[in-house]
């Protein structure tokens, strides 16, 4: 039962940060270099609560997984998530991300951040909602 609770507690986390999140896409970060900075730390912080709300939901399944790529090859199988690569993809973003700060790269990350890691967290929202 603990760890049903900890999976719960954490998915009202990613709630709450999926919430900002869609508030921050909401911005027209065209000429705003800080509302596009301020896209992109939730989109680095939507994806950390991402895969730790499924690590904990799959080891309340039974699974004991280490790395947020297992998690995502799991979550995968398992049937959490269908866009695997895509959510590899993000993974490899969010990285380069939290330790790279170029202009041009924070143009490219928000065009794929809006235009395809926006749908793989609705998924995956979706997905958690039901479960509950």
């Amino acid at each position: 039962m603990k760890n049903e609770k900890r999976w719960k507690q954490r998915f009202s986390n990613f709630e709450k940060a999926y919430s900002q999140f869609l508030r921050a896409l909401k911005q027209d970060t065209t000429n705003d270099d800080l509302f596009r900075a301020a896209l992109i730390q939730t989109f680095e912080f939507l994806f950390e609560l991402s895969w730790k709300t499924m690590n904990d939901k799959l080891e309340f399944e039974g699974f004991i997984l280490k790395t947020p790529r297992d998690t995502l090859k799991q979550a995968l199988q398992t049937g959490y998530i269908e866009n695997g690569e895509m959510w590899l993809e993000a993974l490899d973003k969010r990285n380069e991300l939290s330790h790279i700060y170029d202009e041009i790269l924070s143009i490219k990350a928000e065009k794929l951040i809006r235009e395809s890691y926006a749908k793989i967290f609705a998924d995956l929202y979706v997905y958690f909602k039901k479960s509950l």
